[in-house]
């Protein structure tokens, strides 16, 4: 153990060049969507959907979906097929292990947190704009206090946006 240490050789060399090219290639620090959560998940915990195309049936919900009406005069459709987020193609580890067992992971969307795609109208506002749109303005503040024994946990507040005054 003397010092300064020896110089590393050629195969310790090699290895840390080549470890640290693995930790950069994309696919470790890339993200996508899970068709099935809709929620942002490392390429490396994906797989493709048609993986478990056969075991989709457990996502199908009844009137969860609807079709975007052009007209009010258009009657209210649903979709059909199970509740998916059809712009991708992959479902993450943890939806994949549910469905496979035959049952519906915590935060499908098909247990009501679909929305659909946000309409091109919709896409791009201001915050005033949506200050505007928006029915109910939440600021919300999540305390959790620990002391000895005692535990306390504060949560959100929410004010109705007085929309009427806005409009008058």
């Amino acid at each position: 153990s003397s010092f300064p240490p020896a110089p590393p050789n050629r195969n310790t060399i090699h290895s840390v060049i080549k470890d640290a090219c693995a930790k950069f290639v994309p696919s470790a620090f890339q993200e996508a969507g899970c068709a099935v959560c809709g929620q942002l998940v490392l390429m490396t915990n994906l797989s493709a959907l048609k993986s478990v195309k056969r075991t989709l049936h457990v996502l199908h919900a009844p009137g969860v979906t609807r079709v975007e009406r052009q007209s009010s005069k258009e009657g209210i459709r649903e979709f059909s097929g199970p509740v998916l987020d059809f712009t991708t193609n992959f479902i993450c580890n943890t939806c994949r292990k549910c469905v496979r067992e035959g049952k519906v992971p915590r935060y499908a969307l098909c247990k009501g947190l679909w929305l659909g795609s946000v309409p091109k109208e919709l896409q791009g506002l201001r915050y005033v704009e949506k200050l505007l749109i928006a029915r109910v303005r939440y600021s919300t503040c999540f305390v959790r206090v620990a002391n000895g024994l005692r535990k306390m946990i504060a949560n959100a507040v929410s004010f109705e946006s007085p929309v009427a005054k806005i409009y008058d």
